[in-house]
């Protein structure tokens, strides 16, 4: 028997506080709850600053930020690369 995804919800909230909304739901609940926390009223009047979905790893899934709308992930085509450097090969070198 396989072990199904399990998500939680955190918020971050404009004087300091964070709680997590949700625990251990559904990738489809996560979802639900992460559209209705970024276009609800404390997101529109910056009371909600933040908003992430996480794994049961820990890993963030998906990042809202108040006035910047999803960061992470980034939209397809949208690397930033002003200001990196390329990848360090750790081959050895002739």
């Amino acid at each position: 028997m396989g072990e199904r995804e399990q998500f939680s919800l955190r918020a971050y909230y404009d004087d300091g506080r964070r709680q997590y909304v949700r625990r251990f739901v559904s990738a489809q609940e996560a979802c639900r709850t992460f559209q209705h926390y970024t276009s609800s009223r404390g997101a529109r009047l910056a009371s909600t600053v933040r908003v992430i979905i996480i794994d049961r790893s820990d890993c963030m899934v998906r990042e809202w930020k108040f006035e910047q709308g999803v960061t992470f992930p980034p939209p397809r085509g949208s690397r930033k690369t002003e200001g990196r450097k390329s990848p360090r090969s750790y081959h050895a070198r002739p």
